[in-house]
């Protein structure tokens, strides 16, 4: 809730100085296009477990999704990755029908190469010089193609985040995902439903000569975040699985057209607007920064000082060679006690621990929460925020041992009733579980909303 009124009240900001490498970062959020085409009758689709299904109107694809809608009007966004091959083909086929130009592979809203779990990897040669690859780097990141960071680190490095991700998930019941899943689920429905409290609020300020642009961003901004708390991040199989990279390639294609809608509301002249546009159109034909490989293992990155700021020249970024890449020389140096500490840390989580520590807080937080959710007039939605805000401050250190913040979260999207008996399938992410789970740390995998 504050970190979301935060993020609106900085659609003025005060200064980007300073932050070129940051700005560059935030040309990961490009557009992708929707398309949109609906049909009159339900069908069945089939989650990739054979275990839920549901009968639903296909309405459109929408990035790496599919949207339905139930025959109580109610409309559904299921990943590709959640879906069953025979229901994705079905999805795309229809998404086709609707775009006739484009075939299914290449429908804008499908993922890039016709992947299902997002683009196909960026080709990196191993041994690249440094200036080729920040080169590479910086031009996929102009595209939106974030995933570059990803595909360019070592693949032992991926394999080191991929199992310390995994373990953290085992060690995670699905009483824990479910009950993180609901509180997100309250948060976003908050955001949406008391936009007028929260604008007008005076536990939470907006300077009157920014109002009217925050009210007309402000539905923008709540896709933003509700990308950001994707459920994705609570969906304890999928992270259990290990293959990370489709998880944040879809994850950041999220957030990226979210972001892009975002910018695109707010007036031409607006600074974060005017930042935004600058570094999606950020390439390597842009001057601003050299690359000076001073031998076969070293390399520095010079960023020219922001325009705003001259003279403030950042520090060079240091790049050492790393199995064939370059990387940030401070993160190749403390990477492996880095993990070490990580795996210690993870190795003593307990499920039922880390459930009770959750739990605690989520008891604490859910009434006023739900008391915020409920309100019906400005005097009462305030009162709330205050007491919400105060338990907060308290809390500030209950959710114990590092590591808690991990991912782990209820399954996207939302199938109806599970499938056939006896077709148990590999599950995927699940979104913070709504219920009763086992306490082995395997969390549920629930398609329902």
């Amino acid at each position: 809730m504050f970190s979301f009124f935060a993020m609106m009240r900085r659609i003025r900001p005060r200064a980007f100085a300073g932050k070129r490498v940051a700005i560059t970062c935030c040309s990961a959020l490009l557009s992708i296009a929707s398309t949109g085409w609906a049909q009159d009758r339900p069908l069945q689709w089939v989650d990739n477990t054979g275990k839920y299904k549901v009968e639903a109107e296909f309405v459109r694809l929408d990035q790496n999704q599919v949207v339905l809608k139930k025959p109580d009007g109610k409309e559904l966004k299921i990943p590709f990755d959640r879906l069953s091959r025979e229901s994705l083909s079905q999805a795309k086929s229809l998404g086709a029908n609707a775009n006739p130009n484009k075939s299914p592979g290449s429908s804008a809203a499908a993922p890039a190469s016709g992947s299902a779990g997002g683009s196909e990897p960026i080709q990196i040669p191993l041994d690249t010089d440094a200036k080729q690859l920040v080169d590479l780097v910086m031009r996929e990141l102009s595209k939106g193609n974030s995933i570059v960071l990803w595909d360019a680190m070592p693949r032992e490095y991926q394999k080191d985040i991929e199992s310390l991700v995994g373990s953290f998930a085992k060690r995670v019941d699905s009483r824990t995902f479910d009950m993180l899943r609901k509180t997100r689920n309250t948060l976003v429905d908050i955001l949406k439903k008391q936009q007028k409290f929260i604008l007008n609020s005076s536990v939470l300020p907006i300077p009157p000569n920014v109002a009217p642009e925050i009210d007309a961003a402000y539905p923008n901004g709540v896709a933003v975040m509700e990308a950001i708390l994707s459920k994705d991040l609570f969906d304890g199989k999928r992270l259990q699985k290990g293959d990370l990279r489709s998880f944040i390639d879809t994850y950041l294609r999220n957030i990226n057209s979210a972001g892009d809608t975002l910018a695109a509301s707010l007036p031409s002249d607006n600074p974060f607007r005017i930042e935004y546009e600058k570094s999606k159109s950020l390439g390597v034909t842009t001057a601003n920064y050299t690359v000076n490989q001073t031998s076969a293992t070293q390399a520095e990155v010079q960023f020219e000082a922001p325009p705003q700021t001259p003279g403030a020249t950042p520090p060079p970024i240091r790049l050492s060679m790393v199995d064939g890449r370059w990387l940030p020389s401070d993160l190749s140096r403390g990477w492996p006690q880095g993990m070490q500490q990580a795996n210690a840390v993870v190795s003593m989580m307990k499920p039922d621990q880390i459930h009770q520590i959750v739990s605690g807080f989520l008891f604490v937080i859910n009434a006023p929460l739900n008391n915020l959710k409920n309100s019906k007039t400005q005097e009462e939605f305030d009162r709330n925020l205050l007491e919400l805000q105060d338990l907060l401050q308290k809390s500030a250190g209950a959710l114990g041992p590092p590591g808690l913040g991990g991912p782990g979260g209820p399954p996207p999207g939302g199938f109806g009733q599970p499938g056939p008996p006896g077709q148990q399938g590999r599950g995927q992410p699940s979104p913070p579980p709504s219920g009763n789970g086992s306490n082995n740390g395997a969390g549920s995998t629930s398609v329902a909303d």
